[in-house]
């Protein structure tokens, strides 16, 4: 019997960490738990059916997951087509104010949203289908009345001399929301 004391006795002095909430403890203090071999019945068929309802419940989440990303992406492709088709409404109603406005471009069957106006020495750069959206730019032509002086001559001699030469350089540059000159 001395020898059982001895053992409860000891047992003060062995300290161990609680694997939960870290906290230290004293086996004096801790609880043993002994499980039974097999829970009963009724238990496993709760746990096997609440386990069997969790399933249940995520097909169903997964389900209405799915739907949604479709009906998500159904109503983003009308988004699209219905912006799309304003967007080429509103361009074809403003040529057709352009032209209007301006018979001079319009006339010779350029768009007025492709000339950019320089002044000097050349008074128009049109950037033929420029705002066409679909093609790219096929050329570029620079418009302006006839020279006035021979001055103006040799200047227009200057520049269609460089344009056969190549000897030109040609950039875009932007001007950002920021203020911040961008080159694309």
């Amino acid at each position: 019997m001395r020898e059982l004391f001895y053992i409860i006795d000891s047992t003060q002095r062995i300290a161990g960490v609680c694997p939960c909430c870290g906290e230290i403890f004293q086996l004096s203090e801790a609880k043993f738990i002994f499980p039974r071999k097999n829970p009963p019945k009724s238990e496993l068929s709760a746990i096997y059916k609440q386990m069997k309802e969790t399933d249940v419940m995520e097909e169903k989440l997964y389900g209405r997951e799915v739907r949604l990303e479709r009906f998500n992406e159904r109503v983003e492709g009308e988004y699209q087509d219905l912006r799309d088709k304003a967007l080429k409404k509103g361009r074809r109603s403003a040529k057709r104010k352009l032209k209007k406005m301006d018979s001079h471009f319009s006339g010779r069957g350029f768009d007025p949203q492709d000339v950019k106006i320089i002044f000097d020495p050349v008074e128009f750069v049109i950037f033929n289908r420029l705002n066409d959206g679909l093609n790219p730019v096929d050329k570029v032509i620079f418009y302006g009345d006839e020279p006035k002086s021979r001055r103006q001559e040799n200047v227009m001699k200057s520049i269609e001399s460089i344009l056969e030469k190549g000897a030109f350089e040609f950039s875009v540059l932007r001007i950002s929301d920021s203020g911040e000159l961008l080159e694309i």
